[in-house]
């Protein structure tokens, strides 16, 4: 990939569809590494490293989902020369919304987007808002989502480097705004929840059934909020299972 912000973890001759994957707040392209194992040899797993992490650790993350959306469209064109679909966990889902919703019209969008631990972007958050908060309370409420070492929390240095990706990340999660007014997608949308999650509940995900106008199917898994972590293997066997069809169309072709 001649960009920074994708980086492919397998380009195997015999891929004939990408599967981009958005990360979650404060994770970079690397939470993707090792799911080409469990995928078929056909799907390119492409990760979007965002700003702010990974080998873009010295550029500015974004703030506002808007503009990040935008330059997403700049960037994606030259990669969409393959069937693609989207896949994005917590932040990684809205974002990936977002960016299916403004492709709608596009000749060019993805065959199925795969949205992973968010509420139905509708809904209000189930949480008061965390990014302005100062240094101690934002740490403490950070911990307290389970997604981050207790260890790496306490250390200075993550402190330092880690501490406005993050922020950024909640800004950018907190200040978003649902647009009611726009057509359903017109692509197949399947959502993915941790029955343990505390603040995605099964209605939750249910609500997203809304949000297209093509088949709709959510699947739940155990675990918290993290569980794409938890139990990755199985949830990569699901989304070999939902990506299926159009690999057997690329066969086909």
């Amino acid at each position: 990939m001649q960009t920074p912000w994708l980086k492919s973890f397998n380009t195997s001759a015999k891929a004939t569809s990408r599967l981009f994957c958005f990360p979650y707040a404060g994770g970079s392209s690397q939470i993707f590494r090792t799911w080409p194992k469990y995928l078929p040899d056909e799907i390119e797993v492409v990760a979007v490293e965002l700003p702010g992490r990974g080998s873009r650790f010295r550029e500015a993350p974004f703030t506002d989902l808007v503009a990040l959306v935008q330059a997403l469209l700049d960037v994606l064109p030259p990669y969409l020369d393959k069937p693609f679909a989207f896949f994005g966990h917590s932040m990684g889902g809205l974002i990936a919304f977002e960016l299916a919703q403004q492709m709608q019209r596009s000749p060019n969008r993805p065959f199925h987007l795969i949205v992973s631990g968010h509420a139905a972007p509708q809904n209000p958050p189930v949480r008061p808002p965390i990014h302005d908060l100062p240094k101690v309370e934002f740490i403490e409420q950070i911990r307290q989502l389970n997604g981050t070492p207790s260890e790496l929390l306490d250390s200075q240095e993550f402190q330092q480097l880690f501490l406005p990706v993050l922020r950024s990340d909640f800004t950018l999660l907190e200040t978003y705004q649902y647009l009611p007014n726009r057509s359903p997608l017109e692509i197949p949308l399947t959502v993915l929840g941790g029955l343990q999650d505390p603040d995605v509940s099964c209605d939750d995900l249910q609500d997203w059934q809304t949000q297209t106008q093509k088949e709709f199917s959510a699947i739940l898994f155990t675990g918290d909020h993290f569980f794409i972590n938890a139990v990755q293997q199985d949830v990569l066997e699901t989304l070999a299972e939902i990506l299926r069809p159009a690999l057997a169309m690329g066969r086909s072709q």
